[in-house]
């Protein structure tokens, strides 16, 4: 009798065992699935945003230098810049080229889906996030590749290359893979906090992929083995170092020799300048120059709304910020 009592126990614990084994893979099933569709949906509860932060003028450490370029897009979505400081814009599947001067090229491709991330690489090649999959098309605009989707829930955010290797932000997947320059996946890292689908991605000179982990406000650091080594980023929605709302900041490239980072907000617009430790420096554009774009992006009385800024920099320094919503590129340069 001994016996069947621990067996029949045997089988209680199991089974008391398998369903929280069952229970906890849908629970992280469903946090892993997409978050899209909160994308431009109002969320009850969410911090209030301080709109009407005084900006000290001396804090403004850049100035815009020119008129805007004109993409022609109805809006736009990335901006990457490329040899010869030539600057690259996405907008719906189609991928525009500019002078530095502004005058636009004779290149042109259109993607297979809409283009959802940009960068160009030393030799010219464009990688580009067509939703699910990464297209890559030589300096003249020819098609070279069209990688397979890496599982049925990607969506490509922000691409990033480094010598032999290729890293591509997936909102989808919340992680960032590891490719070879033909698409062929030598692993992943990282587990992302994404409440709305901005994910982006920059790697240093040495390696370092640095990656916004929105939900925490800040930005991370992985060697090329993809472990973290560092962080930096807080939040606030009254502390104008900090960042403000849901999760930010959205979009972020980096200074030239490591010096730091330049960061895009949404709910807040505006554009700030970190040195390389983290430390807020300064305002490259402060919310008051963004008025129209919040005008027309219906932004801000939350954050889980509007077209977020993108933002690259070329050989010279200048800071150049996408404005999707007027679909114009603006240039700014250090006072």
């Amino acid at each position: 009798m001994m016996s069947i009592r621990f067996i029949s126990s045997e089988r209680a614990i199991g089974a008391f065992v398998a369903g929280i084994i069952v229970c906890a893979s849908l629970t992280l099933i469903l946090m892993n699935k997409p978050a899209k569709k909160d994308v431009g949906r109002r969320i009850e509860n969410q911090p209030v945003l301080n709109l009407r932060q005084p900006i000290d003028p001396a804090l403004v450490l850049y100035k815009e230098t020119s008129s805007p370029i004109h993409t022609g897009f109805s809006w736009a979505r990335s901006i990457a810049v490329g040899p010869d400081d030539r600057i690259y814009v996405s907008g719906g599947q189609e991928i525009r080229a500019f002078e530095p001067s502004g005058e636009r090229l004779p290149f042109a491709v259109t993607l297979q889906n809409e283009a959802t991330a940009l960068t160009v690489s030393k030799d010219g090649t464009l990688y580009a996030g067509a939703e699910d999959h990464i297209e890559t098309y030589d300096s003249s605009g020819q098609l070279k590749e069209r990688w397979k989707p890496n599982n049925s829930k990607s969506f490509i955010t922000s691409i990033g290359v480094w010598e032999e290797n290729v890293l591509a932000a997936d909102f989808g997947a919340r992680t960032v893979y590891r490719y070879d320059l033909h698409g062929n996946e030598k692993g992943s890292f990282g587990d992302f906090v994404l409440p709305s689908y901005y994910f982006d991605l920059a790697i240093s000179p040495n390696g370092i992929a640095h990656v916004v982990n929105t939900g925490k406000h800040r930005v991370e650091s992985y060697n090329p083995d993809g472990n973290l080594t560092s962080w930096w980023g807080e939040f606030s929605n009254d502390d104008v170092k900090k960042f403000c709302g849901c999760c930010n900041p959205v979009n972020f490239t980096l200074l030239p020799n490591d010096e730091g980072f330049v960061t895009c907000e949404k709910g807040i617009t505006r554009v700030k300048v970190f040195d390389k430790e983290g430390t807020f420096l300064g305002f490259v554009a402060a919310p008051d120059q963004f008025s129209r774009h919040d005008s027309l992006s219906a932004v801000p009385d939350y954050c889980f709304s509007g077209l977020g800024l993108d933002v690259a920099i070329d050989s010279k320094g200048r800071i150049l910020i996408l404005d999707p919503a007027l679909a114009q590129v603006r240039i700014f340069a250090r006072i």
